[in-house]
């Protein structure tokens, strides 16, 4: 469905801002696809907008539910450079991957 409206905004002229693309992110986070993700990430990164806080908790969000670490201590360590900093879920999230790992 968000992809559908997404479409329709761009046919009527009207590009995807920070905040339709934090939507489009969460919602792929959400069931765990990280294709889908990275597109609308690249897409993203390609407009010129800078990710926000919210697209980076997101990301780390998938990050856990797929198990890629990496991703997620990266980009963990970019959303700590934020005003905002990383949310409880995030946190939660990196505390589950290490465990997962047996890792202090």
């Amino acid at each position: 469905m968000v992809v559908g409206l997404c479409k329709e905004m761009i046919s009527f002229d009207i590009q995807p801002d920070v905040v339709v693309y934090g939507v489009l992110l969460n919602a792929f986070a959400d069931i765990g696809s990280v294709k889908e993700t990275n597109t609308y990430l690249d897409e993203l990164r390609n407009t010129g907008i800078p990710p926000n806080a919210i697209i980076y908790n997101s990301l780390i969000k998938l990050y856990n539910k797929v198990g890629y670490l990496k991703e997620a201590s990266e980009t963990y360590q970019v959303l700590q450079s934020f005003e905002v900093g990383p949310d409880v879920y995030s946190s939660n999230c990196m505390i589950d991957l290490y465990s997962e790992r047996s890792m202090i």
